[in-house]
């Protein structure tokens, strides 16, 4: 968030035309006056959207100005120009409700100007030393993390059955699959040294860390792309066993921000984003195989005779991960 304040003797605003198609309302036309004041110009930026930090950093702020010049009478005035990153209008709306609440508990008389218009307005700046000042507010980062009350596993079969892991009865062909199982559901070692076994197999075939990229980014040498490339084309050839039509896709790394959708699905993954800004979009890079389908198959037509029917993809995902 970005705020200007002037302590000023009058600001006398006017809405004259919208500026977007969902502007609030007004409750009354005006022209507005409001004397004596401290009149504070806010950007709502992209990385304030739930981040409640900001709105209480932003209130101590203004606590602070009451404290050295006297001044409980807050007039705010949303102004797009102060950041290149500015928050969607829908999103900079709430963030301005916001802070007129938190204002109002704590005791200032607030004067909010229209959102989403154009206005013409007449500012008399007191002049004295700290009649103006400008800040950017960033709030204490926190991540939050989300609580499991119970983790419960299950173990879904090719045929449909749901069956609690430790009735599960492991043919002789699924080794791998109950060392998997034991390892992630009851949590049993496997004996390994220090230097887990794989590890070995990684370079020994060119599975490598990538230095020249990210945490977390691999290079694969040729026999590990031609190993790489081979469990691809089983996949396709097990999927294709299922027993109902699969159809094959492939897509985009990156999804707009912008699109509820996405947006709501990122929120939900958290901080793990790789974000980039490109020609006034947010986007994000996809960290799961699901964006492409869903976003694809949106757009069939889909008649209850085509179900069940599958997508397949073979995809990218980039989480950003820790160090």
């Amino acid at each position: 968030m970005r705020m200007l304040a002037i302590h000023s003797d009058f600001i006398e605003y006017l809405a004259k035309e919208k500026a977007i198609d969902n502007a609030e309302e007004l409750k009354e036309k005006g022209p507005f006056r409001v004397k004596d004041c401290l009149v504070v110009f806010v950007t709502a930026e992209k990385d304030d959207v739930k981040n409640e930090d900001v709105l209480y950093e932003f209130a101590s702020e203004m606590e602070g100005v009451r404290e050295k010049l006297g001044v409980d009478r807050i007039v705010l005035y949303p102004w797009v120009h102060l950041s290149p990153r500015p928050a969607d209008p829908e999103d900079a709306l709430n963030i301005m409700k916001n802070l007129e609440k938190i204002l109002l508990e704590r005791g200032f008389e607030v004067f909010r100007s229209p959102f989403g218009w154009y206005k013409s307005f007449t500012i008399k700046c007191k002049g004295h030393p700290l009649a103006e000042s400008y800040r950017e507010i960033h709030g204490a980062r926190k991540k939050v993390k989300r609580a499991v009350e119970k983790e419960e596993y299950v173990i879904l079969t090719s045929d449909g059955r749901i069956v609690d892991p430790k009735d599960y009865e492991f043919s002789e062909d699924e080794r791998d699959f109950r060392a998997l199982v034991e390892k992630e559901v009851f949590r049993l070692e496997r004996g390994e040294s220090k230097r887990p076994k794989y590890l070995e197999f990684c370079d020994k075939f060119g599975f490598k860390w990538e230095t020249m990229s990210d945490i977390g980014h691999m290079r694969y040498n040729p026999p590990a792309c031609l190993m790489f490339d081979l469990v691809s084309d089983y996949s396709w050839y097990v999927v294709k066993d299922l027993g109902y039509p699969i159809f094959t896709l492939r897509g985009s790394n990156m999804f707009d921000l912008s699109i509820p959708a996405v947006k709501q699905h990122a929120d939900l993954f958290g901080d793990r984003l790789y974000k980039l800004e490109a020609d006034k979009k947010e986007l994000v890079m996809r960290y799961a195989a699901c964006h492409q389908q869903f976003a694809a198959i949106k757009d069939w037509i889909i008649s209850y005779k085509n179900l069940p029917f599958g997508a397949f993809e073979v995809a990218d995902s980039y989480r950003l991960e820790q160090s």
